[in-house]
């Protein structure tokens, strides 16, 4: 990967949610996440197509306790890059990594916010 390479968010689609939470731990945000998933790289077959997705499978809970929130979901990430690599490791953790931490953070939030309830991460 050049130094001049870049990844670019296109689009992301949620395939599956799941969030079980307790209401008065959420409200008086008193709850500590922690985040943890796996993210699988798919590359395109044809040559000339400069898109790879990544498919994050994410769960956050509390630390405290599970029953206090517990969020799992599915998501495909679409990125487009500028060049075609011999290795997507480098982008995929330098480029990638972050947007996708950040979105599931605005994910989280989104449904939360849908729910009726503050969202439990900070905006940056």
């Amino acid at each position: 990967m050049s130094k001049d390479t870049q990844a670019a968010l296109k689009n992301r689609v949620i395939e599956s949610v799941s969030i079980h939470l307790n209401p008065d731990k959420i409200r008086k945000n008193g709850i500590t996440l922690s985040i943890e998933g796996k993210i699988e790289l798919r590359i395109p077959k044809e040559e000339d197509d400069l898109s790879i997705l990544l498919v994050a499978n994410m769960k956050i809970k509390s630390q405290e306790d599970e029953n206090d929130f517990l969020a799992s979901f599915v998501a495909n990430f679409f990125f487009e890059i500028d060049e075609k690599l011999s290795s997507y490791d480098e982008i995929v953790t330098q480029e990638c990594m972050p947007v996708i931490q950040e979105e599931t953070k605005k994910i989280t939030n989104g449904f939360l916010s849908q729910m009726g309830f503050p969202g439990v991460f900070r905006e940056e």
